[in-house]
């Protein structure tokens, strides 16, 4: 029996030792047991965040080494890179550009523009850019603005409309005051995002305006 209990008691030894050899090795040792598993859990944490760490740096290494890349070829195709694009030549409102009607009252509310940007072929592209509307009344002294809407380039490429024999951009720009004249002048400044180009573009058009409303008391002559 005293054979077993020995063995058994030499067994029990041999695990604390494992331990507190390994707590020894990962800088833990001479703790208590509850500073141990601290100690432990620390240790844990550092690991993991070196390996994340690690994967940073292998990621940023990669980053670097693509943009380097990218650098070079740039740089291998030179200045005549840009002249070799497709780009705006000038810019164009389609002859559907006019008022429209927003409330069915037969009546225009605003200006729907149709714009077309076209290269030096003579092609209508789809062309990254921003837009600037302004709508113009000219009867008297001095222009007096309607309207005026502006999108950035983002916002205007959801605005493309490209099917067969329609490729444009589509936008609707409301009168912010009510013209007194049927007669609208249309002007878009359209910026190129590839190359910071403005473009502009102008069209006069007629509106349907409602009846002048006359002041209580006065009558028309039949």
């Amino acid at each position: 029996m005293a054979y077993w209990k020995n063995k058994t008691s030499k067994r029990g030894n041999f695990l604390p030792a494992v331990v507190v050899l390994a707590a020894m090795l990962a800088g833990c040792a001479d703790q208590t047991a509850d500073k141990l598993i601290k100690c432990q859990n620390e240790n844990f944490d550092l690991k993991e965040r070196n390996e994340k760490l690690h994967k940073e740096l292998v990621d940023a290494q990669q980053t670097i080494h693509q943009q380097n890349s990218q650098i070079e070829n740039l740089e291998k195709l030179g200045p005549a890179r840009i002249e070799q694009l497709t780009r705006v030549e000038k810019v164009d409102l389609d002859r559907q550009t006019g008022g429209y009607d927003d409330n069915n009252d037969r009546y225009d509310d605003g200006v729907a523009i149709f714009l077309r940007p076209i290269d030096a072929k003579g092609h209508t592209i789809k062309a990254a850019g921003a837009l600037r509307v302004k709508l113009f009344e000219l009867d008297g002294d001095e222009p007096k603005i309607r309207g005026q809407c502006q999108l950035t380039a983002d916002e205007l490429s959801q605005k493309w409309t490209g099917r067969f024999w329609t490729n444009h951009y589509s936008v609707r720009c409301p009168f912010t005051t009510m013209p007194t004249s049927s007669n609208i002048t249309i002007q878009v400044e359209f910026t190129e995002l590839l190359t910071g180009k403005p473009f502009i573009a102008q069209k006069l058009i007629e509106i349907k305006l409602p009846p002048t409303t006359l002041p209580t008391g006065v009558e028309t002559i039949p």
